[in-house]
């Protein structure tokens, strides 16, 4: 699989892997 990086620029997906972890942390958290 090619990922086209002027398509999908690093900084963009990792600010989005950042935002899921973030929510997916705080979800579990409070769960507990």
């Amino acid at each position: 699989m090619v990922v086209d990086i002027d398509l999908f620029p690093i900084a963009e997906i990792d600010a989005r892997i950042c935002s899921f972890i973030k929510a997916h942390f705080k979800q579990t958290f409070k769960d507990h």
